[in-house]
């Protein structure tokens, strides 16, 4: 019965043969008299000319506790739930697909989550167990998901995945056959096609110039400032987040131990998961002056957001970063299996 029920879930995925919009309605059920607003976009190329997504309305107001956004899509895609007005803050990671689709978002203490029953995201669940990650910005095993991929050539979820991967990860070898495994539906995407443009094996992309944003006295920061650090943990965080002001202490101990050694750490806040003086309080309260902190606001230096730049889309996240400007170890709320790395890299 499982088997029947993922195979009939992926036949609606690929039911798109030809790329042109068709229209959809996104209905968000947020029952939180806090909250006045949401707002959505695209996940991965905001303002970019890759959209596979139009959306005619990206803000609006509940009524009677649900939001309704309406737009048209080439093809199931990757958008970004997020609070843009002063109350609660929050930035969640879903698919969309055509038709009419509801989702719901529900607050539980100090976080949020997201329920829904569509196909997409029946498929995206699919997809991260098979994988055995908890997220899309997870590190994927690349045979595995290169047997996926084969299993599943027109899948969407995959094509993203890629994307998504080859951003926050060393382009590992086994990219090229997972390229190859996908079916010419998915390789005539535009969305293929910026992932073919921006990540050549060849190139790499290090991410070594890439601007960050502004420190808290103002100075402009990116990476190519520490060049004489040997590897550079980016930590992302907000004020409001238990687990991530749990985790100070911890991050301390490793800079003491290892900043000498070669490492430097950047604290990075962003105005889609908190507020600037709430963030300011906290850096101060928990004694982040030690290391490097910024705060990611429009106008944004390196074009977006600096957390969606590295596909962030829980926190605390670290990410830690070599010489070379590559990514070489995400860790959410995994601070023994960083410093387990760390020991590894400096002993």
């Amino acid at each position: 019965m499982k088997k029947k029920t993922v195979s009939f879930v992926f036949l609606i995925l690929v039911s798109f043969h030809a790329f042109s919009q068709h229209p959809y309605i996104l209905k968000i059920h947020f029952n939180d008299p806090q909250n006045q607003s949401l707002s959505i976009g695209e996940a991965y190329w905001p303002g970019k000319p890759y959209h596979a997504a139009t959306i005619y309305n990206n803000s609006g107001s509940p009524e009677k506790g649900v939001y309704t956004f309406r737009g048209t899509v080439l093809y199931p895609t990757a958008i970004r739930i997020f609070q843009p007005s002063k109350t609660t803050v929050f930035n969640k990671l879903i698919f969309i697909d055509s038709g009419s689709q509801e989702i719901t978002i529900l607050k539980k203490e100090n976080s949020y989550e997201v329920e829904s029953n569509t196909p997409v995201e029946n498929e995206r669940r699919s997809f991260l167990k098979q994988m055995d990650v908890h997220t899309m910005d997870d590190q994927l095993n690349g045979e595995r998901f290169l047997e996926y991929v084969k299993k599943h050539p027109r899948s969407y979820i995959a094509l993203f995945a890629l994307i998504n991967q080859a951003s926050n990860f060393p382009y590992p070898e086994i990219f090229k056959k997972v390229e190859a495994a996908f079916d010419k539906q998915i390789k005539d995407t535009k969305s293929f096609q910026y992932y073919l443009s921006v990540f050549d094996p060849k190139l790499n992309h290090p991410v070594d110039s890439l601007a960050l944003g502004k420190s808290s006295d103002g100075t402009e920061i990116n990476l190519s400032s520490f060049r004489d650090k040997d590897y550079v943990l980016l930590d992302f965080w907000a004020s409001w987040c238990a687990p991530c002001r749990a985790s100070v202490p911890e991050l301390k101990k490793l800079y003491k131990k290892y900043h000498q050694k070669g490492l430097e750490i950047i604290s990075v806040g962003s105005s889609l998961s908190d507020f600037k003086g709430d963030w300011s309080k906290a850096s101060q309260k928990d004694g982040l002056n030690r290391w490097v902190s910024i705060f990611s606001e429009p106008p944004y230096p390196a074009g977006k957001d600096i957390g969606i730049k590295y596909g962030v889309t829980g926190i605390p996240t670290t990410i830690l970063i070599d010489k070379k400007g590559e990514i070489i170890g995400r860790y959410e709320s995994d601070l023994p299996a960083l410093e387990k790395q760390l020991k590894k890299i400096f002993q």
